[in-house]
């Protein structure tokens, strides 16, 4: 009889912790504490490695974990489809680009790694027309409708023209800097790089540094400390359609 008391006894303690658990992280959500990160920030602390912090696995949660990018050039044009993916597509014959951003903001310093699929361009493939075919990860970024932050892009001006990478900033919704002129860094894709079929895109962001990767090879590095924090964002440029099959962000800030 006492086995079965002291069983039952260990069984109704550990139930009243569960409960208190789950009490705290009820409290913790309803205060708004993102809980992930604080996840991120126990494995930063226990560990000393890195967390992944984001990741869709095939829910994008469109207009809630995503919020568009509105103003000025910003057209909302994205769509998931029913295999898990995340289509940007624009229309040269409606102009504008489309953007969104994450609703969450990252630490200071973070890696993004996207998976691509095909990037098409949707224009009328006339060669003296300004396509800007191509797409881009924002990044510490703020004000959707203000846009404020940094944006990697992978950009074709002209069909038939090299594709381009550029590092370049955003104030108050306005592009500093234009095809190679102003912008903080910037680059000739590398060669055979096929931009509608991209691979594997990489981001890190570590203080003022960024620095970008295509399928596991440096490409491109920039330095700015205009904006210290901010969120994740993904661009579609104009005449372009662009697929996303997965997406993952990863916490560095605990390797300092």
């Amino acid at each position: 009889m006492r086995k079965k008391q002291t069983g039952q006894g260990l069984l109704e303690y550990g139930l009243l912790i569960t409960l208190a658990v789950l009490a705290v992280i009820l409290i913790l959500t309803l205060l708004g504490v993102d809980i992930r990160q604080v996840y991120s920030d126990l494995i930063c602390a226990l560990s000393g490695e890195q967390a992944v912090v984001y990741q869709p696995g095939g829910n994008w949660n469109l207009g809630k974990d995503w919020v568009p990018v509105s103003g000025g050039i910003w057209k909302n044009s994205w769509a998931t489809t029913p295999e898990g993916q995340l289509v940007g597509n624009t229309d040269q014959k409606k102009a504008g680009a489309t953007a969104i951003l994450l609703n969450k903001k990252l630490g200071d310093d973070f890696s993004v790694t996207l998976d691509m699929g095909q990037v098409v361009n949707t224009t009328n493939k006339n060669p003296n027309a300004a396509v800007y075919n191509g797409f881009g990860i924002i990044f510490r970024a703020s004000n959707p409708s203000k846009l404020n932050g940094y944006m990697f892009e992978i950009e074709q001006v002209k069909t038939g023209q090299p594709a381009y990478l550029y590092f370049r900033e955003w104030q108050n919704g306005n592009q500093i800097g234009s095809n190679q002129t102003g912008n903080l860094a910037y680059a000739p894709v590398p060669k055979g790089f096929d931009l509608s079929n991209p691979g594997q895109i990489r981001l890190d962001v570590s203080g003022d540094t960024f620095t970008a990767y295509i399928n596991g090879v440096k490409v491109l590095e920039a330095r700015d400390d205009t904006f210290k924090s901010g969120s994740l964002g993904l661009a579609v440029n104009q005449g372009s359609k662009a697929t996303i099959n997965d997406l993952s962000v990863e916490d560095t800030g605990c390797k300092r």
